[in-house]
């Protein structure tokens, strides 16, 4: 799922708020696999300043999770906001999941029109 950048909160039933401050929306990626949830991200910056000498930075993160059942991994949106958080949103399911437990109604069968005198 691609990161964007954004304000990040929105009217939703899942939020997750991550610090990635210093990460632009191309370090970072976000995976849905089935209820599973994956953010990754690598960033490298290095100087060779032959006045003030070299340095070398590399920053990972790594967050895993597993998404209520109630929400739909196919909806869900992220945004990289201007302050460094990556916030995650999903909403519930529009459908009930297949195998949750649903009242069914009763099946009536038509036999045709009642009518007491038949020929």
């Amino acid at each position: 799922m691609p990161v964007v950048q954004g304000n990040g909160r929105a009217n939703t039933s899942f939020q997750m708020k991550m610090d990635a401050h210093g990460f632009a929306p191309d370090d970072l990626m976000v995976r849905v696999d089935g209820q599973n949830l994956t953010v990754t991200g690598q960033r490298q910056h290095e100087s060779n300043d032959p006045v003030r000498g070299g340095y070398h930075i590399k920053q990972t993160v790594h967050r895993q999770m597993q998404l209520p059942r109630n929400i739909d991994p196919a909806a869900m949106t992220c945004s990289l906001t201007p302050s460094g958080h990556l916030w995650v949103l999903g909403q519930n399911r529009s459908l009930p999941l297949p195998d949750a437990p649903t009242s069914q109604a009763p099946r009536h069968r038509s036999h045709g029109p009642k009518n007491s005198n038949r020929s």
